[in-house]
């Protein structure tokens, strides 16, 4: 079937009389044969007759077709169908509609359209046209006689505006006033009551109109007597439509009054309530305009917008009195006002929807009605929940109910259905009345105290969600909304608080997005904006009280604001950080916890990069500064902010640790520094009282309350053990992805960031106020295992762990054989504790690892900490001392009584930690032959001790000052206690040997942590230098100084250790060493390794240089650096300056070589420190360095070693064969007479490259 498109295409209208008259005619005749239908068929099948008709009239009204034409084209299709007659009359009345809406009757296409049916009246079907067309368009086009035009003019005059006439003169008095009195019949029935109004009418011919304005006078004097009048007014008045005609009339008239009483407003309020009639009847005839009305909102809105500045100025009275006037005029506000007031508040939201809803909610008449009502409906409820004593009376509300109230809920869950879709509704106009506010805070703290507290069901769901959002819709937009009141933010903040973090802050944000959208609170938003910008410009340390004050009332009512500001202007004024934090004081709880999420929205939401990949931007730097000292100051919410730093290290975003470096420095006290005083730093080795005493700058006591509250937020998220493994894995993320990115020294500045928050997040959770938290830790078999981390890391994060563990099991011991606090020792269940953990770490490795190690002495080295085998007696003595003169300085009692209970605690640490380490030395004793394998073949020795360094030593010394410390003090309570298989000579030998690469892979810090531990070695090596009583009471005849090694059936000689003398010469080639490979990082020109090895210097200060010769060399290289860096590396620069000045300083103290060993006239030509000269002013000092582990000495016993001869050149390889020659020689039993003689000859002794050697038989 062809298309209407194909039709209407096929036909020519400009050549109508050619081609386009067969071809119209043909299409329509088609479409009629193949359809065989013209309007409808079958299921609603459209046919496209009616279209194509249109085509036609369309041209030949708008287009080229004359009316003739059109005319007679229609008289020849009739002959087609029967109904093409009626099709063609419904296409005329379409157009007739169209041209008769529009502007069109005096045109030209009106005149052809008339055309046309004076044509077809003419040539057909008058009649039909009669029938189908409208009366106005049959007189238009004098179809009709005039005298029928006339007389339907007359009988609908007379049936519409022919009024019936009565006779006023038989009209009595005594019928209205009949009337009257039956209307005052209340307590008759209303059917007898219109029986006897109707009767009325008959007998008193009374106007039926005025029967309806007299029972609508009689109700506005009673309208309460809703029973009756109701009743009465559906059965006489059963059609509304006279009735709205009645009333309206009446509003009409108050109009014009300009006053309209409040009873015409109630009883139009109680019809509308019990639906006598719609909103629809009665909202025309009320005024104003809805045009007036929309058009003085957006004047209002405009007003707001472009007069901001006019919310800071008082409004004048005059406008007040116009904005009253104007409101008393406004039948449909009075007529809102009315219907809340009487309590139907199904008539209010009838009205409502009609009204912009801001408009009228935010009048106050109509808000104060609203919550009086409300007052009224939650009475009932508000004396249950309200918190008070039962003895206590409760005022009732100040409303009185209508028959049209609603009824008063009995329940919350009846408050949440009925009222808070009222609360939704008011809204920020909730600020008219703030009882209210008051009592719904109440019921609902209440409430949300024991929904939160029982276990969910829908029931306590749905009224959970519905306080929520009256929360959010509610309150906060009425806080935004008043003046300064500090009691409603407390208030609601009752309410808030007992709601999560997530929930709280999304109140938060919302309340946001209301301040910067709703055009109500915008005023009051630019008034708080102003008056905080002012502040800011003023604040300083001499106004913080008083700006403190003022900023207190802002954040009172517009709290996000005003953060937002003090945040932009902290990140761009640090210096304002100190004032403001300061000012801070006078907040409500409200408005710290809004603090907390606007520097959380902060955090999350800025764009700017935090770091350029140099270092870590500045205004970054403030933001962590002010958070950390807010939240040390104020009780604000950490949850927020740790879990931004969780979610921060999870995505690997190491540049956020900085912020938790300063929550923990500021909420601690623990600052984790390596500029400490010796007295520091040995109270760290101490107990937690002598820690917290003496070990840090800060009393820890001052920040007993700080830490708790940190403590509490990482429980209540639990994020104590995630937060700490975090921080361990990120140390990995920085060293291998940050340095593809970034700058080397900012990598190595983040890694030391990392490692510092690592160590004072451990100490922190290791502390005493963490003790109860031990247990949310992983095993150290997890974290070794499963999370994959290193040694340090996890014994660091788990010491306190197992010996919280140790406390346990001995406590439950005791208990079991029912013995005495005490009588088991805790060391020993320590070693149990100890033992198993080695069979975690024995997983690590394959088992050829511990052929020369056993698992367990590494397990004992993790665990065992440096108060565990080591006391600091002066420094105890010196607290105590302190502690004593506080108390003798001190007049107050309390004062007196504090610092006794301090001293007491100390005295009591000291004497429990020397049994501890009593305790744990004894144990060491017992286990001390188990811990190293001797094996027949020669390379034992080499493996055991390079796989203590890899596996102990190295490692731990970098990791903290406490951990450099205790692997000095480890390796000498190894050689104290004569450690069976236990080289002590052979390990200083191999840590001193070539120190190159061990200080150039540092970090800044980890470089002053190698430093400190080499200097902890090098202080107890040179009390043995210092004195040959020393030396043979703690060395000689010590396996730690054996010089052959033998297998263990064979029997040991005298003449096995090291002498004295010789170990001086160790010593001095030690230092040569030193010297040598700092000399060699001085020269590379690398930032990196000059930095590290000057940092290193001035960590060895108190030790070396010691000998003047090679204190002169060192010196001579840093003022080189000196010079060369002046104007290049600023840094470098300072640093080599402040050593060259404390190299200085020590001058007095060097001593000569002669002095430090023996040495000869006839030796000095070969004497090292006179070829160290030679290759310093050369310049051509050997480059040539060993891997870490490897022996760079050729004069070592490991040199024979095949690794070692493979990773050394030739000539250094041809050279160890010549001196090994003359070691066999001068240590076999033949030459030993000769030694003696060369002795007494005072034969100058080998120089440091060939000196005593230690050699395993």
């Amino acid at each position: 079937m062809p298309s209407e498109s194909e039709d209407t295409n096929s036909i020519d209208w400009k050549d109508w009389d050619g081609k386009g008259r067969c071809a119209f005619f043909q299409a329509f005749k088609t479409l009629i044969g193949t359809m065989g239908y013209v309007h409808l068929q079958g299921k609603q099948k459209n046919s496209t007759l009616p279209k194509l008709l249109i085509k036609l009239f369309r041209e030949g009204i708008h287009g080229s077709l004359k009316s003739e034409d059109v005319g007679e084209m229609c008289i020849v299709l009739t002959e087609l169908h029967d109904e093409i007659p009626s099709l063609i009359m419904d296409t005329i009345s379409v157009f007739d509609a169209e041209l008769s809406s529009q502007d069109f009757v005096a045109t030209d296409m009106r005149q052809r359209l008339k055309q046309i049916l004076l044509y077809l009246d003419d040539k057909w079907c008058p009649e039909l046209a009669r029938e189908r067309l409208e009366f106005e368009t049959l007189a238009e086009f004098n179809m009709i006689a005039k005298t029928f035009h006339t007389k339907f003019i007359k009988i609908k005059t007379k049936l519409y505006y022919k009024q019936n006439k009565f006779n006023l003169f038989r009209e009595e008095n005594e019928g209205y006033s009949k009337l009257i009195m039956q209307l005052h019949k209340t307590d008759s029935k209303p059917e007898t009551i219109v029986s006897n109004i109707r009767s009325l009418n008959g007998c008193f011919s009374i106007d039926p109109t005025r029967v309806i304005d007299i029972i609508l006078d009689v109700f506005q004097s009673m309208p309460m007597e809703v029973k009756f009048f109701i009743p009465l007014i559906k059965l006489y008045m059963p059609e509304v439509n006279l009735l709205t005609e009645v009333i309206g009339f009446r509003y009409a008239t108050h109009q014009e009054d300009g006053v309209t009483p409040k009873s015409l407003h109630e009883i139009v309020c109680i019809l509308l309530h019990n639906d006598i009639f719609t909103v629809d009847n009665i909202y025309p005839w009320l005024s104003p305009h809805d045009d007036d009305i929309a058009k003085e909102v957006e004047e209002m809105s405009l007003e707001e917008k472009s007069t901001k500045k006019s919310a800071l100025l008082p409004k004048d009275d005059q406008k007040k009195d116009k904005q009253r006037l104007e409101y008393e005029k406004n039948q449909k506000l009075g007529l809102c006002e009315v219907a809340a007031s009487l309590g139907s508040w199904k008539t209010f939201r009838m009205m409502l929807s009609r009204l912009p809803e801001n408009y009228v909610i935010e009048k106050p008449q109509i808000a104060v009605a609203a919550c009086q009502f409300i007052h009224y409906l939650i009475h009932k409820v508000y004396i249950k929940y309200s918190g008070f004593s039962e003895k206590m009376e409760i005022c009732s509300p100040d409303f009185q109910p209508s028959p049209i109230s609603e009824n008063q809920p009995e329940t919350f869950l009846e408050v949440s259905e009925v009222v808070f879709p009222m609360l939704y509704t008011l809204g920020a106009a909730l600020r008219y009345d703030l009882v209210l506010v008051f009592k719904i805070t109440r019921i609902t703290s209440t409430v949300l105290s024991q929904i939160m507290n029982v276990p969910a069901n829908p029931d306590s769901e749905t009224m959970l969600e519905r306080i929520t959002n009256m929360v959010g819709t509610c309150l906060l937009p009425t806080l935004s909304n008043i003046e300064a009141n500090c009691c409603v933010s407390e208030a609601i903040w009752n309410v808030i608080k007992l709601y999560p973090l997530q929930t709280r802050y999304s109140m938060y944000y919302n309340w946001r997005i209301y301040l910067k959208t709703n055009e109500v609170v915008l005023s009051k938003r630019f008034q708080g904006k102003v008056n905080a910008k002012a502040c800011m410009k003023r604040v300083s340390k001499e106004n913080v009280k008083q700006i403190g004050r003022l900023l207190g009332k802002l954040s009172h009512y517009s709290p996000v604001t005003l953060f937002d500001i003090i945040l932009y202007q902290i990140q761009m004024y640090d210096n304002l950080i100190g004032p403001v934090v300061d000012a801070l004081k006078y907040m409500t709880n409200l408005s710290y916890d809004v603090l907390g999420f606007c520097i959380f929205d902060s955090l999350c939401n800025d764009r700017r990069e935090k770091h350029d990949a140099n270092g870590v931007l500045p205004w970054y730097q403030s933001t962590s500064l002010f958070c950390a000292t807010v939240f040390k100051k104020y009780n604000v919410d950490l949850s927020g902010i740790l879990l931004y730093i969780m979610e921060q290290l999870k995505n690997n975003r190491s540049v956020d640790l900085l912020l938790l470096k300063e929550i923990l420095q500021k909420m601690t006290g623990i600052d984790i520094t390596d500029v400490m005083t010796d007295h520091q730093i040995d109270a760290l080795g101490g107990g937690e009282l002598l820690k917290a005493e003496a070990g840090y700058y800060g009393q820890q006591r001052n920040f007993k309350k700080t830490a708790t509250r940190l403590k509490q937020a990482l429980v209540e998220n639990n994020l104590t053990a995630p937060l700490g493994i975090m921080l361990a894995q990120q140390k990995s993320h920085i060293i291998f992805c940050e340095s593809q990115n970034s700058h080397l020294k900012f990598v190595g500045k983040l890694y030391d960031e990392c490692h510092e928050t690592l160590l004072q997040y451990g100490s922190f959770v290791s502390g005493s106020i963490m003790h109860d938290s031990y247990t949310s830790f992983p095993s150290i078999h997890e974290l070794l295992l499963e999370y994959k981390l290193e040694f340090d890391t996890a014994f660091f994060l788990s010491r306190a762990l197992i010996h919280s563990i140790a406390n346990d099991q001995k406590a439950e011991l005791e208990k079991k054989s029912n013995l005495k606090k005490g009588s088991i020792n805790m060391t020993d269940v320590l070693f149990d504790i100890m033992e198993t953990i080695s069979e975690s770490i024995q997983e690590l490795y394959p088992s050829r690892h511990w052929d020369d190690i056993s698992p367990q002495f590494v397990a004992i080295f993790w665990t065992l900490a440096l108060n565990d085998i080591s006391v600091p007696h002066s420094t105890y003595q010196k607290e105590i001392t302190k502690q004593e003169q506080d108390q003798s300085g001190s007049s107050k009692q309390s004062r007196d009584d504090k610092n006794n209970s301090v001293v007491d605690k100390l005295n009591l640490e000291l004497k429990e930690q020397q049994a501890h380490v009593k305790n744990i030395l004894e144990n060491l004793r017992k286990f001390k032959d188990n811990w190293f394998l001797l094996r027949s073949v020669k390379p034992a020795k080499n493996e055991m001790i390079t796989q203590f360094l890899q596996l102990c030593i190295f490692p731990r010394c970098i990791f903290s000052i406490t951990d450099a410390l205790y692997c000095a003090q480890f390796i000498h309570t190894l050689h104290s206690i004569r450690t069976a298989n236990f080289s002590t000579l052979l390990l200083y030998d191999r840590i001193f040997c070539d120190i190159t690469f061990g200080v150039m892979s540092c970090t800044e810090n980890e470089a002053s942590r190698y430093g400190r531990f080499l200097c902890a070695v090098l202080e107890n090596i040179m009390r043995w230098h210092s004195s040959k009583e020393i030396y043979d009471r703690e060395c000689a005849n010590t396996p730690g100084f054996v010089t052959k090694f033998r297998v263990s059936n064979e029997f040991s000689e005298p003449n096995d250790n090291v002498h004295f003398e010789n170990f001086r010469h160790v010593c001095h080639k030690w230092h040569y060493k030193i010297t040598r490979s700092l000399i060699n990082l001085l020269e590379s020109g690398e930032f990196i390794q000059i930095r590290n090895a000057i940092l290193f210097l001035i960590k060895l200060l108190p030790v070396f240089p010691v000998i003047s010769k090679l204190a002169q060399f060192i010196e001579k290289r840093i003022n080189k650096v000196r010079e060369e860096e002046k104007n290049n590396r600023q840094d470098l620069y300072t640093l080599a300056t402040s050593y060259s000045g404390l190299l200085l300083s020590k001058s007095s103290k060097w001593i000569s070589e002669s002095d430090f060993h023996v040495v000869t006239a006839s030796s000095a030509p070969a004497d090292t420190t006179s070829s160290l000269k030679e290759d310093i002013d050369s310049e051509s000092f050997s480059s040539q360095t060993e891997i870490y582990f490897s022996n760079s000495d050729p004069a070592s016993p490991e040199s024979s070693s095949k690794d070692s001869e493979k990773s050394h050149h030739s000539n250094i390889s041809k050279d160890k064969k010549s001196r090994h020659k003359e070691i066999e020689h001068n240590h076999s039993p033949d030459s030993q007479q000769r030694d003696e003689d060369k002795t007494k000859a005072k034969t100058p002794p080998k120089s440091p490259e060939n000196g005593p050697l230690l050699v395993p038989l």
